[in-house]
């Protein structure tokens, strides 16, 4: 599914959509790598932020 709509991004001339999808996954793996080492902080940060984005703006349950 992701993959799919990649590809369709940067077919549409969104070539943004992998640096994005790059960062996010850097991003994912710096906090757990982080919450391995005991620092939660990131990792918390991070779950905060995605809930509040995808309270505003996911879909619908």
């Amino acid at each position: 599914m992701t993959r799919t709509r990649i590809t369709q991004d940067v077919r549409a001339g969104r070539d943004d959509v992998i640096r994005g999808f790059t960062s996010v996954c850097r991003l994912f793996k710096l906090a757990i790598d982080k919450r391995a080492e005991g620092d939660a902080r990131l990792w918390n940060h991070l779950m905060q932020y995605a809930e509040q984005v995808l309270e505003q703006h996911g879909p619908r349950r």
